[in-house]
């Protein structure tokens, strides 16, 4: 009978979350088999620590500085051990690697934008909330640079429920979390306000488990668990290795909107220009000219480029390349798929255009883009 050689040392890496999110669980986890990792788990089950375990490193979010998780992973630091925090508090000394938390902000504006809204509100649960400030303060600038109505909104503060009544019809609302959604849009309820007829209203997160929770489907944006998750690993990796911990915390961009029944209905009151702005949502990764929109608006040329200008502040050339740039950045992101196929799928038709058009709005290639920002990177 053949004897397996035994197998080198693999390094054992504790993952421990004092909020667990699955999404950052599998990234570790795929980081982990690629570089065959023995990453233990057990803590985000069942909550235990074995203080007689030893780890070669330890990647882990932080909520308080007294949790047992918080003295445990310091008593291991002080060891010597290397430790990565995923969780954005700014008060543990440990590397870490944070959602961007402005460009969250920043892309559920844009979105909300998108559908029309001119009146938008950012709802947090109190100011001094560290990842919904900066959420919040990514979102506001925004909106106020596109010249809309905005204000800023906090559950926990006195007469919220009043302010919210009072909201005008055709409001986009971004709610810093998806827990947050959900209570606004229960609240709106309460209020006889309809969500979406009334209201548009955007998470963030992007849990199936919350956005599906209420009694209409959530919008939310996906921050990218999954990418944060893995990075954290290549970071731990390379402390394991000898290298100096950044400086800085290393954020990891949102992967899109996940569009949901929460913001079905576009804010545009214009019939004709709702029709062509629909028609573009649905046909973008088509060939797609100014004439085609005209027949569907049943407008002039004229007259659908001043109302694409008052509503949507942009042209009609502008809202379709948007369009086919975030479609483009989602599969560079989130697939393996060659550059040109990308192209095709986005009506861009060839990588050579696909990649011009790159360079004109990010300033690199796709695939320097898919270095920098594609999952598994």
């Amino acid at each position: 009978m053949e004897h397996r050689k035994p197998q080198s040392r693999r390094p054992r890496i504790f993952l421990g979350q004092d909020y667990y999110i699955a999404d950052v669980h599998r990234g570790v986890l795929e980081y982990a088999r690629q570089n065959e990792w023995m990453l233990d788990g057990h803590y985000a089950y069942f909550r235990e620590l074995n203080p007689q375990a030893e780890y070669d490193g330890m990647i882990v979010s932080l909520f308080g500085v007294d949790s047992p998780l918080a003295k445990y992973v310091a008593s291991r630091a002080e060891a010597g051990v290397p430790v990565v925090n995923f969780s954005p508090r700014p008060e543990f000394p440990y590397p870490q690697v944070w959602e961007d938390n402005r460009a969250i902000g920043e892309m559920a504006a844009d979105y909300l934008l998108g559908c029309g809204y001119r009146t938008l509100v950012g709802v947090g649960v109190r100011p001094e909330y560290h990842t919904g400030a900066l959420r919040l303060d990514g979102f506001f600038p925004v909106c106020k640079k596109a010249g809309a109505d905005v204000q800023l909104l906090f559950m926990e503060q006195p007469g919220f429920r009043d302010a919210l009544a009072a909201l005008p019809p055709m409001t986009g609302i971004f709610c810093a979390d998806d827990m947050v959604a959900i209570r606004v849009m229960e609240l709106c309820h309460q209020i006889d306000r309809a969500v979406p007829e009334e209201f548009g209203i955007i998470g963030m997160g992007d849990d199936e488990l919350q956005v599906y929770a209420s009694y209409v489907t959530l919008s939310s944006v996906n921050p990218d668990y999954e990418q944060r998750g893995y990075r954290a690993a290549g970071l731990l990796d390379s402390l394991m290795a000898g290298s100096s911990a950044p400086s800085e915390p290393i954020l990891v961009p949102p992967l899109g909107v996940s569009a949901r029944e929460s913001t079905a209905e576009l804010a545009i009151p214009h019939a004709g220009l709702a029709k062509a702005v629909s028609h573009l949502r649905n046909h973008f990764r088509e060939p797609i000219t100014i004439s085609d929109l005209q027949g569907v608006a049943d407008l002039t040329r004229r007259r659908l480029q001043d109302l694409f200008k008052t509503h949507l502040g942009c042209t009609p050339l502008e809202e379709l390349t948007r369009l086919r740039l975030t479609q483009a950045k989602l599969l560079l992101r989130s697939s393996t798929q060659p550059i040109a196929a990308i192209a095709q799928q986005c009506g861009l038709v060839t990588a050579h255009r696909l990649s011009r058009l790159f360079r004109q709005k990010e300033g690199l290639s796709p695939g320097e883009f898919r270095r920098q920002y594609g999952r598994n990177q």
